[in-house]
């Protein structure tokens, strides 16, 4: 996973999995178990994490996740996008306490890299 930047966002891509996201600067992200736990200060909702972002002011989170099991996209307050890229299964899921413009913005966001 890399992080950039592109267009005043920050964007977040995968070459092994052809994908690029765009977000807000304001976000700290985290690409392992271990800085996850530290990022967040405690353990994921989820497996299979890709991606782990943060932000404080308004506080919310989401994931980036690959080939996550049916019942992630069960879980409690968090809405999910769910995208088939390149013969792999990325999930976006987007904690329900982000404002909805975020939410929305952030869902749509996933696209193939070029």
């Amino acid at each position: 996973m890399t992080v950039g930047h592109d267009e005043g966002y920050t964007t977040i891509s995968s070459e092994e999995l052809g994908f690029i996201t765009h977000t807000f600067g304001d976000f700290e992200f985290a690409f392992s178990k271990k800085e996850l736990r530290k990022t967040k200060g405690a353990k994921a909702e989820f497996d299979s994490i890709l991606c782990f972002a943060v932000t404080r002011e308004p506080f919310y989170e989401y994931y980036i996740l690959a080939d996550p099991s049916a019942e992630t996209l069960n879980t409690v307050g968090f809405t999910f996008k769910d995208t088939l890229l390149n013969d792999h299964r990325v999930v976006i899921a987007v904690s329900d306490q982000a404002p909805e413009s975020d939410r929305k913005f952030i869902l749509k966001s996933i696209e193939l890299k070029d």
